[in-house]
């Protein structure tokens, strides 16, 4: 049944820690926020809660563009001054997951999205901007173009999960509870790590957590075994996505320069492989027993997302491989761009390509383990 199939496979996708399909609808609708007054700009705050705002008004033809008097919520600059690293080797582990259905507090809200994410093309777009991507047919422009507080771009949480919760409504349940009990996680490793407020540069690396094989206690002592196919010939010093200028400001840890974070995700014996460019991860390590308002945000290459999902399909069900089924749940997907997916945005001649995608996190100290068996590869339906 499709729509049995399709919910497991947005809980599937999930539990990638990603998602995917659509919203369409008239350009009549507002679509949620259209801008509105200046708001309180600056960079810094609490993995997220940076400056919120923007100059933009419902009316403007053209989007506002961060900097002057435009402010937006971007990740907290670097401080030159930090001293570099005085710890020893440390490693966090998401604990917890936001999706965007609900506020760090766990209340629901249609609006949380908002919550999640940071300003990635540099404008603060509203419904009637012109100097915005086209949004793909079938989409609701309105909508699309429609930023967060100070520009906060994140189609993901706007458009894409309404529905994946409309077909698997615990998908967020879903997720933490495989983190609880030990089926995934994500890990953040830092070869130096120390108690200052500010320290640069730091060098870390972000590992997939394997099958622990048991209920994290998730109190620094858990040995967690890293994926193997996020290091290059399974090495576990040679982890495929490094932060080699990671650094802390006001003790909010950030992952530098925005990088591509290649995920190879095994799920029901196939792998999914899916890059998120332009990636930022930030998290609030004052506490470094207690990880919080940590954030990724990044951009989704539209077309491959929708091939990655079209095999995971096939394997589900053969007759998704191809055909006006999948094409329909294809043109959803694409209906979801709001922006190029080189992250750059402002050129109207230009289709949107890519998904901005933001997810809330909670992480917790563990100790990196060995790599982990390669996962099996499972027969490719789609072949």
């Amino acid at each position: 049944m499709l729509v049995k199939n399709l919910g497991l496979l947005g809980a599937l996708v999930m539990t990638a820690s990603l998602g995917f399909v659509a919203c369409g609808g008239s350009d009549d609708d507002p679509g949620g926020n259209n801008g509105g007054s200046s708001g309180s700009g600056g960079s810094g705050g609490s993995g997220g809660t940076a400056g919120t705002g923007g100059t933009g008004g419902g009316n403007s033809e053209t989007n506002p563009t961060c900097g002057g008097e435009t402010s937006c919520t971007l990740p907290p600059e670097r401080d030159t001054t930090g001293t570099a690293p005085s710890g020893g080797a440390k490693t966090f582990a998401m604990s917890k997951l936001f999706l965007g259905d609900t506020k760090r507090d766990g209340t629901a809200s249609v609006t949380a999205w908002q919550d999640y994410g940071y300003n990635l093309d540099g404008i603060v777009s509203n419904r009637n901007g012109s100097n915005h991507c086209a949004p793909q047919p079938g989409s609701n422009p309105a909508q699309i173009k429609t930023d967060g507080p100070g520009g906060i771009d994140n189609s993901f949480g706007a458009n894409l999960l309404p529905i994946i919760l409309s077909l698997a409504a615990d998908a967020g349940d879903r997720v933490n509870e495989s983190i609880a009990e030990g089926d995934f996680t994500v890990m953040i490793h830092n070869d130096s790590l120390g108690t200052e407020a500010n320290q640069t540069p730091i060098s870390g690396a972000l590992y997939g957590g394997s099958k622990l094989g048991a209920v994290p206690r998730f109190d620094g002592t858990d040995v967690w075994p890293a994926t193997y196919e996020l290091l290059n010939d399974g090495d576990i010093t040679k982890p495929k996505v490094t932060f080699p200028t990671a650094y802390v400001t006001n003790g909010i840890w950030v992952s530098g320069s925005a990088a591509t974070v290649s995920l190879s995700l095994s799920i029901s014996g196939f792998t999914l492989d899916l890059a998120i460019t332009n990636a930022i991860i930030t998290a609030d390590i004052s506490d470094p027993n207690n990880v919080k308002n940590g954030l990724i945000a990044g951009v989704l290459n539209t077309e491959a997302l929708i091939d990655a999902l079209r095999n995971i399909a096939g394997s589900l069900d053969p007759s998704l491989c191809s055909g006006t089924t999948f094409e329909g749940i294809a043109q959803q997907i694409r209906g979801a761009s709001d922006l190029m997916a080189d992250g750059t945005n402002g050129d109207s001649s230009k289709a949107c390509n890519g998904i901005s995608i933001a997810l809330g996190f909670e992480a917790k100290p563990v100790i990196l383990g060995d790599a982990a068996a390669p996962a099996e590869p499972g027969e490719d339906q789609c072949e």
